[in-house]
């Protein structure tokens, strides 16, 4: 075989693969950095949605929650690891726990022991379900679509729909009480989910007004005034707005700083006009 004829062999045979490549990878369209971190811009190998992603590693499309691979400056269709059910359920746990703009250590605890006790995963679906969590808690998607999905994979099972009501509680009680932003979440989920009228018995079984004043600040109902306000001065100079205003903090810190504070003033208030009551 001439010199030639060998080079145009090798010609067609790349051209075949680099044809191939692209046929199942998309490359990368842009890198960028925020708050000290790599982010990269990809294409969903299946839906052909734009992504962000913090770097290499087997991901789920926001869009589609099809899992995909970035590696070398493509991105590679995969297989799922987790189940739909899974991932939708991870997914909304992640928008419940970011709803007042800021993921406390406790609320991912909270989350891990959920999973955990109810799912048993191996280490290698915890390893991503923790990724599904980080990614959708950053995601500026909604939580409305990943409700109704939710519904329409467990409208045949009331029982696993409650579990994921009652979950949602368990997470929100990580903090001491249930903020405006995740009872927004609460009560459209439940109407979705066909179970508003169990809405308040639900609530009540995780929620009495006074205990979880108790809880914002740390406290029992059991411990003495002078322990409260203790605990309410600590925090009230921990939180105060004061603190933050010269440290050029990012916005949902400050927001959830200032709900923070709001919220321990309001404790201390009604825990100190309850027991002048009683």
């Amino acid at each position: 075989m001439s010199i030639i004829s060998t080079l145009i062999i090798l010609i067609i045979i790349f051209s075949i693969w680099d044809w191939l490549k692209r046929k199942v990878s998309h490359s990368a369209t842009s890198n960028y950095y925020e708050h000290g971190v790599h982010y990269i811009q990809v294409t969903c190998p299946h839906c052909h949605s734009a992504l962000t992603i913090p770097g290499e590693g087997i991901w789920n499309c926001s869009e589609c929650r099809r899992p995909f691979e970035y590696k070398s400056g493509h991105t590679y269709k995969c297989k799922p690891v987790l189940s739909p059910a899974i991932t939708l359920i991870v997914e909304l746990y992640a928008k419940f726990a970011k709803a007042d703009g800021v993921v406390t250590k406790e609320e991912v605890q909270s989350v891990d022991s959920i999973i955990k006790s109810s799912l048993h995963p191996t280490d290698k679906e915890l390893t991503e379900i923790r990724t599904i969590f980080n990614l959708a808690k950053g995601s500026s998607n909604g939580f409305q679509d990943i409700v109704h999905s939710l519904y329409e994979l467990f409208q045949d099972n009331p029982q696993a729909l409650l579990n994921i009501i009652e979950n949602l509680f368990v997470i929100s009680k990580t903090n001491g009480q249930l903020n405006n932003q995740q009872e927004t979440i609460l009560l459209y989920t439940v109407n979705a989910f066909n179970l508003a009228d169990q809405y308040s018995t639900i609530k009540a079984k995780y929620y009495s007004a006074i205990d979880a004043y108790y809880k914002v600040l740390g406290c029992e109902p059991s411990d003495s005034l002078e322990t409260i306000k203790h605990s309410y001065r600590r925090l009230v100079k921990e939180y105060h707005p004061d603190k933050y205003a010269s440290k050029q903090l990012p916005k949902d810190i400050m927001d959830y700083a200032n709900r923070r504070f709001q919220a321990i003033q309001e404790a201390y208030e009604q825990i100190v006009k309850y027991r002048t009551a009683h």
